[in-house]
This record gives structure tokens, C-alpha cells and sequence, in this order.
């Protein structure tokens, strides 16, 4: 009889890709460098009705932490994720009426959380491909990818897209977080023309495992496609082949002020700020204005509003200083307040 370990290096026979031998390869040869650590793979189905109804409570959803640290221990968690996907996939979500749905975990988790903070270290990273939805062939996509300086090590089909891995060759450890979210960036940026999902770049992201199945739209398994276990690379070596994309170019401090919504209703205050004062200084914060930039548009909105008697320019520079994050310089100030005429209460 074949193993499936015989085809290493190549694409797996269909009948293959979905079976419990392939979903225990892909764990044992994703987890090899936690081999005698303490630590836990986390597996999270999607929430159930049920699931609902606890969270409703106060109660945490249900989540799955499983030791992997020796080959007997990730072969049971091979057999618990079928039979989890067997039973979630029976139960159907009150909220979208879809069948439930399994995840796990791509980085081991040092203790019972799903956090961020809770990943001990980094075992691969990774790229969503979203080939279904940008019209993009598998095949295409694989012959794309076997071209790049470094291929990746597994490929895995999600029901509707293509999952990239590329293993380290050994546990990264926490100190890298930064770097190894960046390397993660960079290589969705490299893999834009395959529609690489940009918002799959956090530490703590959840993917499908293969042999489960996806139910978003019907029933379509996750397959392992290929596994190339002697292709592990280092993190200094991904990075170089991945630069991180650089950051746009910040905007002028010198920023044309935008028109505020005078002719609307009686406004709204909040506390003691105006929401369409906060609004235009946080556009123009998020725009790479100095705080000298921002003591300008105070005033001009002060100029402005002083026309219409809505508010000073005492008023304005408060705002401005809100947004510093520190008081105004006076010791003692006298809080502000709006008119009376322009009040919530009207």
C-alpha cells in the first residue's frame, strides 16, 4: 500500500489530500521544531448556535488546546479534528444558518489563550490566496509559485483559495513578533497578482487544516495539495527574498481645510467639542500634520466658526491639545462649555 509520505516533493492523488494520514504528515512536519516543548496547538470552531448562547451568558466560546509536543500527541489531535469537524459540521449557526466550521492556530500557543500574546514562538508563515474570488487558476497559481527564489513548503487547498506555507527550520522565537509580521507583509505584497490576502498578516491568525471541510458555500473539503518537508528556510533568508513594502509617502503639513458642515441641524456636542472640529483635525492628524500644522487649522476653524458664533479660538486650541494627549498649558482652567442655545437638549 502507498503512504502518503512517498510523495514528498510532488502533488498528492486526490484520494489522498483529504485523508487522515495527510492531515497528520502536514502536523507533524508543521510542528517538528516543537518536538519536547510544552507547548499547545489551538483548534476553534466557528460559533454554533450554541456556542452563541454561551458567549450570551458570559462563557467563553468553545476552544480546543492540545499538547504537541511528541508524534503520539499530534496524532491525536489528528483524529480529534475530524471528529470535531464531523460534529460541528452537523450544528448549524443561528446567526447565518451556515454548518459549522474548524480552525486552528498556525503558531503554538505557550498556554490556554488565543491571543497574541499568548504565541510562544513561530513555526512557518504563510499567505492567503484568494484564487476563486480574483479568477485565478490553481495550476497557474502553483507554476507561480515554484518560480519564486524561495518556493514555498506546502500548499494547501481552502475550498475556495490556496493556502502558502513557508517552515523555518527551527522555533522562531517571540523576540522576532515584529519581524516575522513584517516578513508576513511582505510577502502578501510580493504575491498581489495572485490576490494574496492582505489582512492575514497578525501572529495569532487562524487557517483551515486539511481533511476538514469548508462550509461557507456548501461542502468543499480542504485538501493538502503538496508538502515539501526538506524545504525550510531561515529567517533572515525569507526576509531577504520578501522586503517589507514601504510606507507611503506622509502628506504636506501645509493641508487646504475642508468645508465644515455648517448647514446641517443644530449640532451635537460632545462634552465640550465639536464633532465636526474633532472629525477635520483627526483627518488632518491622519494625514502627517506637525502640531504646529494643527494650531493652525484650530484657528482657522476658530476664524470660521467665529463668523457663525459656534465656538473660539480658545475652544479650538483645547481640541487641538485634547488630541496631544496632554492638558492645555494653563494650571488651572476653566472648562468650556457651548452656548446655551446650541445644547444637546435642543
Amino acid at each position: 500500500m502507498t503512504d502518503v509520505r512517498d510523495y514528498a516533493g510532488r502533488w498528492l492523488p486526490p484520494s489522498m489530500r483529504t485523508s487522515h494520514e495527510a492531515l497528520r504528515w502536514w502536523l507533524e512536519t508543521l510542528y517538528a521544531p516543537c518536538t519536547g516543548a510544552d507547548l499547545f496547538c489551538e483548534l476553534r470552531p466557528v460559533p454554533t448556535w450554541e456556542q452563541n448562547l454561551a458567549k450570551n451568558r458570559g462563557a467563553d466560546p468553545l476552544r480546543i488546546w492540545w499538547p504537541i509536543g511528541t508524534p503520539e500527541q499530534i496524532g491525536r489531535l489528528a483524529d480529534l479534528t475530524l471528529r470535531t469537524d464531523q460534529i460541528v459540521g452537523r450544528r448549524k449557526s443561528h446567526r447565518t444558518g451556515h454548518p459549522g466550521q474548524i480552525y486552528y492556530a498556525v503558531q503554538p500557543r505557550r498556554d490556554k489563550g488565543g491571543k497574541k500574546d499568548d504565541v510562544q514562538g513561530f513555526v512557518a508563515v504563510y499567505a492567503d490566496l484568494e484564487l476563486r474570488k480574483g479568477g485565478v487558476e490553481p495550476s497557474h497559481a502553483a507554476r507561480s509559485l515554484s518560480t519564486l527564489p524561495t518556493p514555498p513548503s506546502a500548499l494547501v487547498w481552502s475550498g475556495n483559495g490556496m493556502h502558502a506555507y513557508w517552515l523555518f527550520d527551527r522555533l522562531v522565537g517571540r523576540i522576532d513578533l515584529e519581524r516575522v509580521e513584517a516578513l508576513v507583509r511582505g510577502i502578501a505584497h510580493r504575491l498581489q497578482p495572485l490576490h494574496s490576502d492582505p489582512a492575514v498578516k497578525d501572529a495569532s491568525r487562524i487557517l483551515r487544516l486539511p481533511g476538514t471541510h469548508n462550509r461557507k458555500r456548501g461542502e468543499v473539503a480542504v485538501e493538502l495539495l503538496a508538502l515539501h518537508p526538506g524545504r525550510r528556510y531561515r529567517l533572515w533568508e525569507l526576509e531577504n527574498h520578501f522586503p517589507v513594502p514601504s510606507a507611503p509617502p506622509v502628506a504636506p503639513a501645509r493641508l487646504q481645510l475642508t468645508a465644515l458642515d455648517f448647514d446641517a441641524p443644530e449640532p451635537v456636542w460632545i462634552g465640550q467639542y465639536h464633532p465636526s472640529v474633532l472629525r477635520h483635525l483627526a483627518r488632518c492628524r491622519g494625514l502627517g500634520a506637525t502640531d504646529s500644522a494643527l494650531d493652525v487649522e484650530a484657528r482657522r476653524c476658530a476664524a470660521l466658526w467665529g463668523r457663525r458664533d459656534r465656538v473660539s479660538e480658545k475652544h479650538a486650541l483645547s481640541v487641538v491639545q485634547w488630541m496631544r494627549g496632554r492638558p492645555v498649558g494653563q494650571p488651572r482652567r476653566r472648562r468650556l462649555r457651548p452656548p446655551a442655545r446650541y445644547t444637546a437638549e435642543e
